[in-house]
């Protein structure tokens, strides 16, 4: 008696190598990468933007208004004193976004998230960053009109500051971990 055995096809689709797939994962990784280069680069730009942002957020708020100029944004203090403070690279949001998005590409190739899921996180994780740098910029501003620059501009600028820019990684990576590795529920029918 002979047997015979015939292999079937298979049905449904078939898997691609895990290799190419990791590969294709890496594209939207080093994208991210380059993103985070591109800010380094063109800080000045960034810099100036956030200048505005704060100047429009510190006008708002404080006595006899607030502008910018360039990386600087202004506030008198007094009747007869304007300050000028500068976004420097050392006081930018660019000094905790570009590791933060390092983070995100490197999470993005090494876990299988969805590619909408990071850029969803990348964006709140943006958001949370650069509020919480504007909220410095803007009390470093204010104290310094309410409480005199010798005694405001210090004391939020090199204390409080720092602990806010603190905070604000911490937050900024706190969102962007949560984000990216909630897992979605399955839809249940009814």
């Amino acid at each position: 008696m002979t047997t015979h055995s015939e292999t079937l096809p298979r049905r449904g689709r078939t898997r691609a190598p895990r290799r190419s797939l990791r590969a294709l994962r890496l594209i939207p990784a080093v994208i991210i990468a380059a993103l985070a280069a591109a800010l380094a680069v063109f800080h000045t730009a960034f810099r100036s933007a956030e200048a505005s942002l704060a100047g429009a957020v510190t006008d708002v708020f404080v006595e006899r208004g607030s502008f910018s100029s360039g990386e600087t944004y202004f506030v008198w203090i007094g009747s007869t004193h304007l300050l000028g403070v500068q976004v420097t690279l050392e006081c930018t949001a660019l000094v905790i976004l570009i590791p933060l998005l390092l983070i995100a590409a490197a999470m993005y190739a090494a876990t299988r998230i969805s590619l909408l899921r990071t850029i969803i996180a990348i964006v709140v994780m943006t958001v949370v960053v650069m509020l919480t740098n504007v909220l410095r910029l803007f009390l470093i501003a204010g104290a310094s009109q309410w409480w005199g620059y010798d005694l405001g501009f210090p004391l939020m600028h090199t204390f409080v500051g720092s602990v806010i820019a603190i905070i604000g990684f911490a937050a900024g990576l706190a969102v962007l971990v949560v984000v990216m590795s909630t897992k979605r529920r399955a839809r249940t029918e009814v």
